[in-house]
C-alpha cells in the first residue's frame, strides 16, 4: 500500500467513515477551499506528519475492510 495522507471535504457520505480528523488525515468543512489549501500545504511542508497520517490511514482501512469483517457483514445481512 502507498500509505499516503488523505485530505477530504467532510461531506454527508464517505470520508468521515474512515478519516479521523487530525489522526490519520484531515476532514475539511465542505467547500472551504481556504482551509483545504492550508491543510495541503501543511502536509507538503511537514513530511513527518504526512508519513504518520499515511501509516495510520492504512491501518484504519485494513481494520475496517479486512476480508473477514466484510464476509461476516455479508453473512449477517444475508441470513
Amino acid at each position: 500500500m502507498l500509505e499516503k495522507p488523505v485530505i477530504a471535504f467532510d461531506i454527508k457520505y464517505g470520508p468521515s467513515d474512515f478519516i479521523k480528523n487530525a489522526k490519520n488525515g484531515y476532514l475539511v468543512e465542505n467547500k472551504d477551499t481556504t482551509v483545504m489549501a492550508s491543510k495541503i500545504l501543511e502536509l507538503l511542508n511537514n513530511k513527518e506528519l504526512a508519513n504518520q497520517f499515511g501509516i495510520e490511514g492504512r491501518k484504519t482501512i485494513i481494520a475496517l475492510y479486512e476480508p473477514q469483517k466484510l464476509t461476516s457483514k455479508w453473512m449477517n445481512l444475508l441470513n
